[in-house]
């Protein structure tokens, strides 16, 4: 977990002025830790609230939920 939050601190610290993103936790079931924002802080900041479980990840209901946002 800790190797995947440096990498998506790296990727927010890479966003265009005009880009924005959302942070989603996987677990058992998804969940938006930052709606889409352009504001770097609060994206690095919802990384770090993230914290590890031993619940099994859902990643089609986080594609879902991410790609319901996006629309």
């Amino acid at each position: 977990l800790d190797a995947a939050k440096r990498r998506v601190a790296e990727l927010v610290d890479q966003l265009d002025s005009d880009m924005t993103a959302m942070i989603v936790a996987l677990d058992d079931k998804p969940d938006v830790v930052q709606e889409f924002t352009g504001n770097r802080r609060l994206l690095r900041e919802a990384v770090k609230r993230i914290e590890p479980t031993a619940k099994p990840t859902d990643i089609r209901g986080a594609l879902e939920l991410a790609s319901g946002f996006a629309n």
